[in-house]
């Protein structure tokens, strides 16, 4: 009697005792396959490489300008508006500097729901980055289709960059943050928007060659040229706050404060005769 009723309370005993041993190996297990075995050694996410981000051509992939037609953000879908505040966040901070929490706030959204969207902040950066540059090129493009010589791409070139990033300061300012960081999405994507026909940069070199070889214009470095020709018209754009205040007081009026439209304006002609007269032969 006394071996049976032993042998009942092993019984009973036995399971309660076994089972969170057996679940505490089986969480290790788990554990270490999952996070050892199958995703390395590390649990950290493997570095992002920008280089292999399957960046569309710029002139089909969407861009700000149809998120923007819609006056009230709270109007926008909810990736509207997470784009819309990480292109905020990203041009305030830049890419190291800004959090998920940030955005996700400035979006009035949940983390979790960025992720839905966005595996990493690296993901969402490259993203919100390739839409500002659709954003700035799609106008450029579309001037090139209705130029056919060196002289109206070059009109339509200066035209557009003294412009466009005057519409747009945000932009300027994601440029300039992505450049400290080295350029890590917009170097692999004009790599690759290069390799495209339609690509306007592209052809404002090859333009520019050409007018060299026909004698249009002088003999110049065609990427020497290139470069002078985009700081000609950015420069401005980068350095607005000091030179708003201090342009006036070169020319003997300190107490004005600048005209920036009218000076934009002027500037679009005055950057293009410039250019061209000095090119022409």
């Amino acid at each position: 009697a006394v071996a049976f009723l032993a042998g009942r309370v092993i019984l009973r005993v036995l399971p309660l005792v076994l089972v969170p041993v057996f679940y505490s190996i089986f969480s290790r297990l788990k554990f270490y396959f999952f996070f050892r075995v199958g995703r390395g050694v590390s649990r950290r996410p493997p570095p992002v490489s920008f280089e292999n981000l399957p960046l569309a051509d710029p002139l089909t992939a969407h861009s700000f300008h149809s998120t923007d037609t819609k006056q009230d953000t709270a109007e926008l879908d909810t990736e509207g508006r997470l784009l819309l505040a990480a292109r905020e966040v990203f041009a305030q901070k830049g890419l190291h500097g800004a959090s998920t929490k940030e955005i996700t706030d400035a979006a009035g959204i949940q983390k979790s729901t960025l992720h839905y969207y966005f595996r990493r902040k690296e993901d969402l950066y490259a993203t919100v980055f390739e839409r500002a540059f659709a954003e700035m090129i799609e106008p450029l493009a579309q001037a090139f289709e209705e130029s056919s010589s060196f002289k109206e791409i070059l009109r339509a070139f200066v035209a557009h960059h003294v412009r466009a990033y005057a519409d747009n300061p945000v932009n300027v300012r994601l440029w300039m943050h992505e450049n400290l960081i080295g350029a890590p999405v917009s170097g692999p994507l004009l790599r690759r928007y290069d390799q495209f026909p339609n690509s306007p940069y592209r052809r404002f070199v090859e333009s520019l060659s050409e007018a060299i070889e026909a004698g249009e214009i002088r003999s110049v470095d065609p990427i020497q040229t290139f470069v002078t020709v985009m700081g000609a018209c950015l420069f401005f754009h980068v350095a607005q706050p000091s030179m708003v205040t201090t342009l006036p007081s070169k020319v003997g009026r300190p107490d004005e404060e600048l005209d920036v439209e009218a000076f934009l304006d002027a500037r679009e002609d005055a950057v293009f005769d410039l250019l061209y007269n000095g090119l022409v032969a």
